[in-house]
């Protein structure tokens, strides 16, 4: 990463969209290090750079203080993104910090699978593309000073998509 700083500075908001999965990562130490290390190493970068906004996506249900083990997968991905969530919000000096905390992400690889649509049509699924709207639309309310508490939660799809008409 640090072949990108000069790419940094300038820069208004900090898009923090850094995630994996525990397979592909290859085991619960490496979700972890991907997880809060790599986006700890680029939320010192945007520190440096004087990033005023930070832009994190979560996850819903994320808690730092949950019971967790490295074989309990579902604990350990909450404890972890909750952690990520601290991190941020405590070890940086960030002038605001949005934390988006969708349900399942729906990725756009081609055609949407059947359950993709289903849990998009129930609430609990939500496209990438939609997530990322509500997160430029909160950057730029952010930069005309309509924003006044921070840390700032976007909990659940429903108040991700609702974001998106404020």
């Amino acid at each position: 990463m640090s072949s990108t700083e000069k790419y940094w500075k300038d820069n208004d908001v900090f898009f923090n969209c850094i995630g994996t999965t525990r397979q592909r990562a290859g085991g619960a130490k490496e979700f972890i290090n991907v997880e809060s290390g790599i986006s700890n190493e680029a939320a010192k970068m945007a520190e440096n750079a004087k990033i005023p906004h930070a832009s994190l996506i979560s996850a819903k249900g994320a808690n730092h203080k949950i019971w967790a083990k490295d074989w309990i997968h579902p604990l350990l991905y909450m404890k972890t993104i909750g952690q990520k969530e601290q991190t941020i919000i405590s070890n940086f000096s960030f002038k605001c910090v949005s934390i988006f905390r969708p349900g399942m992400l729906i990725r756009l690889r081609g055609k949407q699978t059947w359950f993709e649509n289903f849990s998009e049509l129930k609430g609990f699924g939500l496209r990438v593309d939609t997530l990322a709207s509500a997160m430029m639309h909160d950057a730029e309310r952010v930069k005309l000073g309509l924003v006044g508490k921070s840390p700032q939660y976007f909990i659940g799809n429903y108040n991700i998509k609702n974001s998106l008409e404020l």
